[in-house]
């Protein structure tokens, strides 16, 4: 007897789409893990950087606070100074005084009287009489070569005295009783001759 089959051959199933369908998965799948590796490592990074900040931002507290307490100690530092700076301007003004009589005692030439001394701030006014004038320009440059007076001026006029003519004399000075002008002079003289 004669078959026929009427149904046909059986179709064969098309396997490439199974495959296909396989792969996409797998692919998700490896995608996924990944992303979860690559997720975990930068979470781990963003921790560890979180971390090295709170380190710097402790260390930079530290460091402010002792940038506090030098700047305290350099406040106290130039208070220190100030006050050992008045201190020795105290202990100069002390002696400075005495030094000064002194030194215009010492200063005055004969034929020469002081009639008047003030002392206004640092400037001191020195009257007095003269027999002449030469004995006047002495005293003056006694007067300039000490440590105590500076920048002298000189006003004469001619006066009599018990019937004998003198010459009568108001000097001006600049004063310091520290007898630091004639460092000063000496500096200015030397920046005259460099320039």
């Amino acid at each position: 007897m004669i078959r026929i089959n009427l149904l046909g051959d059986e179709a064969q199933k098309d396997s490439s789409a199974i495959l296909w369908l396989g792969g996409m998965i797998i692919s998700f799948i490896g995608y996924g893990i990944v992303c979860t590796f690559l997720y975990l490592d930068i979470n781990s990074q963003v921790t560890i950087r979180e971390g090295e900040i709170e380190d710097l931002e402790r260390q930079l507290a530290q460091l402010q606070e002792k940038t506090k307490e030098v700047n305290g100690l350099e406040a106290k530092r130039a208070e220190l100074s100030q006050k050992l700076a008045i201190i020795a301007e105290l202990k100069l003004s002390k002696f400075g005084p005495v030094r000064v009589l002194d030194d215009l005692n010492i200063s005055v030439p004969d034929h020469a009287w002081i009639t008047d001394v003030r002392e206004r701030g640092s400037a001191i006014m020195i009257s007095g009489l003269a027999l002449d004038g030469q004995t006047v320009a002495n005293f003056m440059q006694k007067l300039e070569d000490s440590n105590y007076f500076g920048g002298i001026r000189v006003e004469t006029k001619q006066a009599t005295y018990d019937g004998v003519k003198m010459q009568s004399f108001v000097l001006n000075s600049q004063l310091s009783y520290a007898g630091l002008l004639k460092v000063e002079k000496k500096a200015a003289v030397e920046e005259k001759e460099a320039a």
